[in-house]
């Protein structure tokens, strides 16, 4: 389990063309994605079920904000799926450790699987995020390149997105240290290549093959390919 504690876990499940007595679908309750506190402590989530593959392995649920909830006892069959929008009431655990530093660690009191219907979609997220990083060639080590930029952008036809792609200086996830991270955009599988050029480094070149997504039914907001990131590091000239 990778916990030093952790109490058993409750489910209640109600199906998602459930309706209130107004005739309202229960997943148009919830039109935006802020956790919602109550008196007792517990907290209401809106967010999609999802596999993290570190640590062995395990199922959380994410918030619109990228909060990953960590279950404190491991989430049912029923709800493993992959993107899969749920509601749930938790209550956070900050007397519990984990080994996988996610947080915040909950019980989960209920969960409840949503309808697509009232729910805030995103905008779709870009087809390839590179993160740009420079060679110290006294050391080895990588170190933030700021003025890194794009060009010769090669997208599947059909991208159907503009801009096709943009940088920015940016922290990557998890990290705290500022370097170029750029975005090229589309919204269809396929090959995404670019060259990576920024000053005092040689360029280099990016070519992915973004997969096909295939739309699950109770899926929100889904999109028909997986987003891929990906690291790339200039050598110095």
């Amino acid at each position: 389990m990778n916990r030093y504690a952790g109490p058993a876990l409750a489910l209640v499940c109600w199906a998602c063309s459930a309706s209130t007595m107004d005739g309202k679908n229960v997943g148009s309750e919830t039109s935006a994605g802020d956790p919602v506190s109550h008196a007792d402590g517990t907290v209401t989530i809106v967010g999609t079920v999802q596999w993290y593959s570190f640590e062995g392995g395990f199922w959380a649920i994410r918030g619109p904000d990228d909060t990953t909830y960590d279950p404190s006892s491991p989430l049912d069959v029923r709800w493993q799926k992959p993107d899969l929008p749920v509601r749930a009431t938790v209550r956070v655990r900050n007397d519990l450790a984990s080994t996988r530093g996610v947080v915040p660690i909950v019980d989960i009191l209920q969960i409840e699987q949503l309808s697509c219907f009232g729910l805030p979609c995103p905008a779709p997220a870009p087809a390839l995020t590179v993160i740009v990083a420079g060679n110290n060639p006294t050391d080895v080590r990588a170190v933030p390149v700021l003025d890194a930029m794009l060009s010769n952008v090669r997208r599947p036809s059909g991208a159907g997105v503009t801009p096709s792609f943009n940088c920015t200086r940016a922290a990557p996830r998890g990290f705290t240290t500022e370097t170029t991270i750029c975005s090229i955009f589309g919204v269809v599988p396929g090959v995404y290549e670019a060259d990576v050029s920024a000053s005092n480094y040689r360029t280099g070149h990016v070519r992915v093959e973004v997969p096909e997504h295939v739309i699950q039914p109770y899926e929100c907001c889904a999109v028909g390919y997986a987003p891929q990131r990906v690291g790339v590091a200039l050598h110095s000239q």
